[in-house]
């Protein structure tokens, strides 16, 4: 599951939990201890459960054995690390795990938002990532090219104030 800073994202992962889909979120842990607290607790009421960001890769990757979704929020700057495909028409340095995963275990990949319809209206979207080519550059790509169209439908709802660009190609 691919998701974004995106409409009511705490929300994509509630109904999840309480659809009894098996949700293992990637969160950084945040260094307020009360916060980080708070936020697992308030996510874990609905069933989904964390797993913190630099835990050894064996553990991501048995929670795809297992069976049960692994959600990886991909619209940050991946400094680096990441790999460069186009947003909003500009190379944009982007995480490439979910491409790895899925080129590792041939699971499927979904990318996930919710979007505010109305006054505590809500409707969720699962779209399927299908790119022609498995490669790690083509998926990454495919689920940037779905996140940049769902901006592009509800840009009021897109809530990320971080330099998506902040990293240049070499």
């Amino acid at each position: 599951m691919i998701s974004a800073h995106f409409g009511a994202w705490e929300i994509l992962g509630h109904w999840l939990g309480i659809n009894n889909y098996p949700l293992r979120g990637v969160a950084q842990r945040q260094t307020n201890k009360g916060a980080n607290k708070f936020f697992e607790e308030k996510r874990q009421l609905s069933g989904i459960k964390h797993v913190y960001r630099k835990v050894g890769m064996d553990v991501l990757y048995n929670v795809l054995n297992e069976n049960k979704m692994l959600g990886l929020v991909s619209d940050q700057d991946a400094k680096s690390k990441g790999i460069f495909v186009n947003f909003f028409n500009k190379p944009a340095s982007t995480h490439k795990g979910a491409a790895i995963f899925h080129l590792n275990t041939k699971s499927p990949m979904i990318f996930g938002v919710c979007i505010q319809t109305g006054l505590q209206e809500y409707k969720i979207e699962l779209i399927p990532v299908s790119p022609v080519d498995n490669t790690i550059e083509k998926i990454t790509q495919e689920h940037t090219r779905t996140l940049e169209k769902i901006i592009k439908q509800y840009p009021e709802q897109n809530f990320w104030f971080h330099n998506r660009w902040k990293t240049s190609p070499k």
